[in-house]
C-alpha cells in the first residue's frame, strides 16, 4: 500500500485525509499465475495498482495467436480505460503472468472519492494523460518496421527486454509478430 500512496503522491501530492482514505477503500487481490483477472466481453468497473507481479493486456485472434496491448509489472496501474470510461464491454483480457498482488478500487467508489477530495480528479487526469500518450504512441509504433519498433521498445521500455519474466515469444507477441520472424530477426544481430 506503501508503494501506491508514493506513486500518487510523486503525480500530485495528497492530503493526510485522502491518504488515510485510500488506505481504507483499496482492496488487496492477491492472484495466482496465468489467472484472467479481466475477461474479454467484461465491464471493467475498476481500478487497479500492482503491488507485485507480473501482467499481461491481449487478444486472441481467431487462429488462437495472441496479441499483447501491454505488460504491467510492480508500481503501475492496470485498467480497461475505454470499457472503465465507457461502461462497455473491453475488447481485450488482463492476464496474471505470475502471482499477483493488486490494490483494487471499483468505480462507484472512485467516483464518491472524486466529490469528497477534488484533487484526486488530478491524479485521474494525471494517469488518464499517460495512457493516452501510451496509447498513441504504440499506434504511431506501430506503422514502422520490426528493426525500427524494436528500437524504440529500446528507448521507451527497455525494461522488457531485460527483464528475465520477459521471453522472446512474449516479445514477439507484443511488436505484433510470429515467434518465428522474431527468432530470425533477432538472429541478425539487429
Amino acid at each position: 500500500m506503501e508503494e501506491m500512496l508514493q506513486f500518487l503522491n510523486l503525480l500530485h501530492p495528497m492530503s493526510a485525509e485522502l491518504q488515510i482514505t485510500l488506505m481504507q477503500v483499496f482492496q488487496r487481490e492477491v492472484h495466482r499465475p496465468n489467472k484472467n483477472i479481466l475477461s474479454e466481453g467484461e465491464v471493467c468497473d475498476w481500478v487497479a495498482f500492482v503491488e507485485k507481479g507480473l501482467l499481461k493486456a491481449y487478444i486472441e485472434l481467431d487462429d488462437g495467436t495472441e496479441r499483447v496491448i501491454w505488460y504491467r509489472k510492480a508500481g503501475e496501474v492496470i485498467s480497461s480505460v475505454g470499457s472503465f470510461h465507457h461502461r462497455s464491454p473491453t475488447q481485450f483480457a488482463i492476464r496474471t503472468i505470475e502471482e499477483t498482488h493488486l490494490r483494487k478500487i471499483s468505480r462507484s467508489v472512485l467516483e464518491n472519492l472524486y466529490d469528497r477530495f477534488p484533487g484526486l480528479n488530478v491524479h485521474a487526469r494525471l494517469l488518464l494523460q499517460g495512457c493516452c500518450s501510451e496509447s498513441e504512441q504504440r499506434t504511431i509504433d506501430g506503422c514502422f518496421s520490426l528493426k525500427e519498433r524494436y528500437r524504440k521498445l529500446h528507448e521507451q521500455e527497455s525494461w522488457l527486454l531485460f527483464d528475465p519474466r520477459i521471453r522472446d515469444y512474449m516479445l514477439a507477441a507484443y511488436l505484433n509478430v510470429d515467434k518465428a520472424t522474431f527468432s530470425r530477426f533477432k538472429g541478425k544481430k539487429y
